[in-house]
């Protein structure tokens, strides 16, 4: 168990020697390309951070355009009716405004997956 790790580093360390220059140095372009591209794409700004962004905002737009006629709907009856009636609207709303919500939930879901690194 103890060499396994010192076996590997010297099969590393021959394979390195191995290689010619011109290998090492497009192996060495490529490990600082992804470091680059690893560490700059969480970094505030970066393009994946605004296309994050960017789905949110198109996302609850969506939403919004969807599902605030049909609570304001509600709202209006609301400030119309009366008695057990109002219940019944005053319920209705709660459960427009809980959809909403639970749509707008689900851009953050949708947009973390298309997204994610």
């Amino acid at each position: 168990k103890f060499l396994a790790p010192v076996r590997l580093g010297f099969a590393l360390a021959l394979l390195i020697a191995s290689m010619s220059p011109f290998t090492m140095w497009r192996l060495a372009v490529c490990a600082v390309v992804v470091r680059t591209c690893f560490t700059s794409a969480a970094s505030p700004g970066s393009g994946l951070l605004l296309g994050y962004r960017g789905c949110m905002r198109k996302c609850t737009a969506k939403v919004n355009k969807e599902w605030d006629y049909q609570c304001e709907h509600l709202r209006d009856r609301l400030e119309k009716v009366t008695g057990h009636d109002a219940d019944a609207v005053r319920n209705a709303l709660g459960i427009c405004k809980q959809s909403k919500q639970h749509q707008v939930d689900s851009c953050e879901w949708k947009c973390d997956v298309q997204f994610e690194l």
